[in-house]
């Protein structure tokens, strides 16, 4: 089976391009999907991450020449939600930017906030990186393609698309979900290409089930850092595999842990 992830978006009408490359992908200290692109004939080294509806997350400096810039038609929208992991809640000034051109394409309708570094890390400091959201995508097929590094937009399907290994996603308000399995009991997961560790919260799993330390997760922690749990996943062959979680407890629920609505 070949190892891409093909995200589509809208699929309703058919755009009239060939692929458009947005650019190469590279790997942080965490295995984090970074993607080379050029923005106002700038470089960025942006964070892939599918776990935020926004199209981009960028830095102060680069945020105000993009909305300086009349050519993209910069509209101040209503402030943007997030919440951390107990609830509390925060809101981002956001604009909306029209023709902004992202290596080989351009975009319409385009979020853009302030980056402010969010996520919970084991042993190590948060994430710093500007992000790409997957709100950048709207309306098109975005190709995400982890085997040969590169992202770029296709006009249409691929036609060998029978022959990838295919997951049944559903795209919710809080991202796209996908579904697994841990004993009997049925769970639901968004997909997050920004997060270095999957999580679950401890009372979602069976009594049951088997825990082990954290360093069967990430080998530089210790043990005693978190404990991790594994589900199941199936295609939409039926072929099954495991995959490693963290368990948020209620003593890990005391971490500031911030995720996007």
């Amino acid at each position: 089976m070949k190892k891409y992830l093909l995200l589509i978006l809208m699929t309703l009408f058919n755009n009239a391009y060939a692929n458009q490359a947005l650019g190469s992908i590279d790997y942080d200290e965490r295995g984090l999907p970074i993607v080379n692109v050029i923005i106002d004939s700038n470089p960025y080294k942006l964070m892939l991450d599918t776990g935020s509806s926004m199209g981009l997350h960028i830095n102060e400096e680069s945020l105000f020449a993009l909305i300086s810039n009349i050519k993209y038609q910069a509209k101040k929208e209503k402030p943007y939600k997030s919440s951390d992991i107990n609830g509390d809640i925060k809101l981002t000034e956001t604009w909306t930017l029209q023709n902004l051109t992202v290596s080989e394409a351009t975009f319409n309708n385009v979020g853009v906030v302030i980056l402010e570094p969010w996520g919970w890390s084991v042993g190590d400091k948060l994430p710093e990186s500007e992000v790409m959201g997957l709100g950048l995508f709207d309306r098109h097929i975005v190709h995400m393609d982890f085997k040969n590094n590169v992202l770029d937009l296709l006009p249409q399907l691929p036609g060998n698309i029978h022959e990838w290994e295919a997951y049944s996603l559903e795209d919710t308000y809080s991202g796209l979900m996908i579904d697994a399995l841990t004993g009997n009991n049925d769970l639901s997961f968004i997909l997050d290409t920004g997060a270095s560790y999957s999580f679950i919260f401890s009372e979602s799993i069976p009594k049951k089930a088997s825990v082990y330390g954290c360093n069967k997760i990430e080998p530089k922690a210790l043990s005693t850092d978190c404990e991790t749990t594994a589900v199941i996943l199936t295609d939409s062959y039926g072929n099954q595999k495991k995959s490693l979680l963290i368990l948020l407890t209620p003593q890990s629920l005391r971490i500031s842990m911030v995720y996007l609505e």
